[in-house]
């Protein structure tokens, strides 16, 4: 018999695929599932008690495999129970939130966080009610479910402690999920902290300050809150003293490495970060704890202290600390793993990395099951993995030392972290690797210059200001390292997020080649690269198009034999939509060229996003061709587009009506331009009218056609019946958004569209899609979409077959 080696690692494995299955498969699949599981382990564990006859005789099975077995099967029991339950319990929260939206209503509950954001203060309140009424306590609970968390938005709140109890007037929603593919899904965010809504307040009170009752419960808590703001007003000083003794151009990276505050970070300098993959430098991590912990360990025990009473009291300033930036994943994995270590040693029993990982990670999975779809919990957790298996083991194998064990680890953190880092970013720096060969080594200088700088600012700002000097030319050798690495070319590598089967393909390749370097050597390492290459961008064959969701406006992508075109892309309801909306969501499919793209005309819910990634120099999507219409070179706006194309030495062409586009989206794709028509004072008539002179397209490929009509109004559709022979289309995107002045009853019938698009943002002041236009496209048989309501749709043909869903369809889930 043998024992069971690393149980906690089997155990978290199969917690993490139970919540996985759960979190991507309904109910009824993940119960019938877990009952196929059961049935499986239990005659495994049945046949490995029994006897059975071998060449050597009687002899029993290894009751280690089936106890790994065991162990894997209780954790996904666990795993998908637990995920279950989480996606119950918010069901419920959000059905209360639900009915309350569109309301005026009052919340109260226990202020737990107080957070400093772009736009104001985010409080997080704890154990919340819903009400309606008046603010004289005769409000009436809309339900009796109360909500575990809310985050509340308010302008300041200055009065705020933490262990407060508050109330608030004002409006409750339902957090916004990803409307689009690369968007961020701000939801799955909030439900990872186990926030089921958000509060935006316009007013809010105070209902009574901490209990201070004499009760021993009550008073335990009133003393954990008076501890809990005491550490949050500590930071605040802390930050102050920052602001006073570092550089205006260090100060964010500097709040965000040593307080875990990025509300100041530069924007233009996290993205630089970013694209050089240096930017989990800026997160509280391992590094941190390692540096705080195991300094103040070692400092007390080189004082003579014991080794337990040194362990305690290093815990408890890490959990101080803890408390005072935040505890994100890579915090507590970071001190529950010293912790381990201390009890390791203080029981004299050896530490066990994995064995030691798995601890937080069961702990974090547990309370918080959707953490497990978050970047912070999968790279931190990974990342560690990784230098353990394949890193460590296989440097120990090869007698590796020094340099080489240090490229060879590094080598194996990324290779493990690669995929996921295509998950959330879409890109990877090529350069990442050697950089960070830099930058982590002096991170630990940055951190002790920053940690002598503030507490010198206590004694004089003078010395203060001197011991982060250190901290200040390592930034800046920081930033200048990183603008270097962007002048080579091809410095990022887009590769879009993976495909299922390219991540089981990558993960299987790694894995085999690991074990294959371990048993028969070095040239095996083959298989990574081999896995590298299955996670590049292949083309798609037949044509993509993407109606993306820009809220109130248009925005279309297509794709068709490794050539993109963009037509339109602009808002007037989402502000930042280039880079909230349209390059995550170019970048997550593996683009980083636009061959072409088409400006309908120069109406801002057509243009503002596009306007964007023109201005945009660093946004790493290169531009073709602009094309807009002849009669809209004389629009301000599109002679504004006209001249930030020229700036980047992009092509800019004028199309009419009857002009041919060849080989824009390969040879297989025909395009044809059937509006503005430019011709005396039709053209003075469309200068007037921006509607009037929209780009309209006909593209067809094999037996699909769609017909993009911009915004033009009946008058245009008659020009086009007078002048074409319009035949019916496969899909018709709805002009004017699905205004009432758009798709007449007699150009309806004549391109009667197998799918009607309506791109427009809920609850728009415009009253679009008009009632009677959707009306007349379903009694014509066409089936409509609208963004609205299934966020981004996405069409693919081969030419005589169609696929069509909606992005927040396909997502599913709760």
């Amino acid at each position: 018999e043998k024992q069971i080696n690393r149980p906690l690692l089997y155990l978290t494995g199969g917690l993490v695929l139970g919540e996985t299955i759960a979190l991507w498969m309904t109910a009824e699949q993940v119960w019938i599932g877990l009952a196929a599981l059961l049935l499986v382990f239990s005659g495994a564990l049945l046949r490995g008690a029994v006897r059975v006859r071998g060449r050597g005789g009687d002899r029993r099975r290894r009751p280690a495999l089936f106890g790994v077995i065991f162990l894997i099967g209780f954790g996904l029991a666990v795993g998908a129970f637990r995920m279950e339950y989480e996606e119950w319990i918010v069901r419920r929260e959000q059905e209360v939130i639900g009915a309350s939206e569109g309301k005026d209503v009052w919340v109260s509950g226990l202020v737990t966080e107080i957070k400093n954001v772009e736009y104001g203060v985010r409080a997080r309140l704890h154990d919340c009610e819903l009400f309606e009424g008046d603010a004289d306590g005769s409000r009436l609970s809309l339900k009796e479910q109360k909500i575990r968390n809310l985050y509340v938005y308010a302008d300041s709140a200055e009065a705020l402690c933490l262990g407060m109890q508050i109330a608030g007037k004002g409006t409750c929603e339902v957090p916004d999920s990803d409307r689009n593919p690369g968007e961020f899904d701000y939801r799955m965010y909030c439900l990872a902290k186990k926030i089921s809504g958000i509060f935006r307040a316009e007013h809010l009170e105070l209902l009574n300050e901490a209990d201070e009752s004499p009760k021993p419960l009550a008073h335990l808590k009133w003393c954990y809150w008076q501890v809990r703001e005491g550490i949050r007003q500590f930071g605040l000083l802390l930050e102050r003293k920052l602001e006073r003794i570092s550089e205006p151009e260090d100060l964010g990276v500097l709040k965000a490495v040593l307080l875990g505050q990025k509300s100041e970070l530069d924007e233009g300098l996290y993205s630089l970060y970013r694209k050089n993959g240096i930017a989990h430098i800026l997160a509280i991590s391992g590094l941190h704890v390692s540096i705080g912990g195991m300094g103040i360990w070692r400092i007390l025990r080189a004082i003579g202290m014991g080794y337990m009473e040194s362990g305690c009291i290093a815990f408890v300033v890490l959990l101080g600390y803890g408390t005072m930036v935040g505890f994100g994943p890579s915090v507590i994995r970071a001190v529950f793993m010293l912790v381990v270590s201390f009890c390791a040693g203080i029981l004299g029993r050896t530490y066990d990395l994995p064995s030691a990982m798995c601890v937080p990670a069961m702990g974090i999975l547990l309370s918080g099951p959707f953490m497990l779809t978050q970047a912070s919990f999968q790279l931190s957790f990974l990342a560690v993995g990784a230098m353990f298996v394949p890193g460590n083991v296989l440097a120990k194998k090869w007698e590796w030392k020094g340099i080489r064990e240090t490229v060879w680890i590094s080598l194996s953190l990324q290779m493990v972290t690669l995929p996921f880092v295509l998950l959330h970013s879409y890109e990877v720096p090529v350069f990442g690797v050697f950089l960070n060969f830099v930058v982590v080594p002096l991170m630990s200088y940055v951190l002790i210059s920053g940690i002598f700088g503030v507490a010198g600012s206590f004694v004089w700002e003078g010395i203060g200001i001197l011991m982060l000097g250190g901290a200040h030319w390592i930034l800046e050798l920081y930033e200048c390292l990183c603008q270097g690495m962007q002048q080579i070319p091809n410095a990022n590598a887009v590769l879009g997020v993976p495909s299922t089967w390219k991540l089981l393909a990558y993960f299987g390749l790694i894995m085999g080649g690991t074990w294959m370097m371990f048993r028969f050597g070095k040239r095996w390492l083959l298989l990574w690269g081999i896995g590298v290459l299955v996670l590049l961008p292949w083309s798609e064959s037949g044509l993509s198009v993407t109606i993306l969701d820009v809220g109130q406006g248009d925005g279309i992508f297509l794709e068709a034999e490794g050539r993109t075109m963009l037509v339109d892309c602009g808002s007037s309801q989402k502000q930042e939509l280039g880079e909230k909306v349209l390059i995550p969501f170019l970048k997550s499919q593996g683009v980083d060229q636009l061959d072409t793209i088409v400006v309908t005309h120069g109406d801002q819910d057509h243009i503002s996003g596009i306007r964007e990634l023109l201005e945009d120099n660093e946004s790493g999507i290169d531009i073709g061709q602009l094309i807009v219409s002849e009669s809209g070179m004389t629009d301000a706006a599109c002679k504004e587009l006209e001249d930030l194309a020229q700036l980047r030495k992009i092509q800019v062409k004028t199309c009419k009506a009857g002009v041919s586009f060849t080989g824009v989206l390969g040879d297989s794709v025909e395009i044809l331009c059937f509006n503005p028509v430019v011709d005396g004072k039709k053209a003075q008539e469309a200068a007037s009218d921006r509607n009037a002179e929209s780009i309209v397209l006909h593209i067809s490929y094999g037996a699909f056609s769609m017909l993009l009509t911009g915004d033009i109004g009946i008058r245009e559709e008659e020009e086009l019946l007078e002048r074409y022979d319009l035949s019916p289309v496969t899909v018709l995107k709805a002009a004017h958004h699905g205004s009432a002045n758009s798709s007449s009853r007699e150009f309806l019938d004549a391109v009667k569209p197998a799918y009607a698009i309506f791109s427009y943002g809920e609850g728009n002041s415009y009253g679009h899609p008009a009632p009677g236009v959707v009306d007349r496209c379903r009694e014509l048989g066409a089936q409509v979409w609208e963004t609205a309501e299934s966020g981004a749709i996405r069409l693919w043909t081969d030419g005589n077959h169609l696929r069509i869903y909606g992005w927040l369809d396909r997502q599913g889930g709760i």
